[in-house]
């Protein structure tokens, strides 16, 4: 007689990351709620300067959340989704992407010119089209492919398709000088 051990979705997302997290060399706990009906799997990072965990912009964490997606789902028919915060990181960046998404609609309807911001993922793009989808004279859409898809802000009414870059960035193309007048002759060198 053979027996096997068949673990949960939440047991293997909560045991891959945990362990992963020892690799880190980061001291912290790991607590895991389940929403059975919706197929959602929420954890909740904690513990002593996490900076490494959440990464520059959230990366390392979206990183580590896509991997426990992956092993959760593992021999599973239903998906499961997997959403991993570190010390409420994420709620603060929505709050971040929600004050970026009003100030770059402001910025798009006082110049009448689309604005395309920098490229992010899926779910910080959704931030940013719900966050103005109430926004009176102004639209969003996303532009590119992974992992380079942005949003587009699109007032009403504008006079180009060519976004403006939200994030002070220079183009891409040098202003062309345009070439020096000659100082003209004094008289005395002129010849007659």
């Amino acid at each position: 007689m053979k027996v096997s051990f068949q673990s949960s979705p939440t047991e293997r997302a909560k045991e891959f990351a945990e362990g992963l997290l020892v690799k880190f060399g980061t001291p912290c706990t790991v607590k895991v709620t389940e929403d059975l009906k919706e197929k959602n799997i929420h954890m909740e990072i904690s513990g002593d300067n996490l900076n490494a965990v959440i990464g520059r912009r959230g990366e390392t964490l979206d990183a580590l959340q896509y991997l426990t997606t992956v092993v959760a789902n593992r021999g599973e028919d239903d998906h499961w989704r997997v959403m991993i915060d570190a010390q409420g990181y994420r709620s603060r960046r929505e709050d971040s992407l929600e004050s970026l998404a009003k100030k770059m609609a402001e910025k798009a309807l006082k110049y009448k010119k689309p604005v395309a911001l920098d490229p992010m993922p899926s779910h910080e793009r959704r931030v940013i089209h719900s966050a103005l989808q109430d926004v009176e004279g102004v639209s969003t859409y996303s532009t590119g492919n992974e992992p380079n898809r942005k949003v587009v802000i699109l007032p009403e009414g504008a006079t180009t398709k060519q976004p403006m870059q939200s994030g002070g960035k220079k183009n891409n193309y040098r202003r062309r000088r345009r070439p020096q007048n000659k100082k003209p002759q004094s008289d005395a060198g002129k010849q007659q």
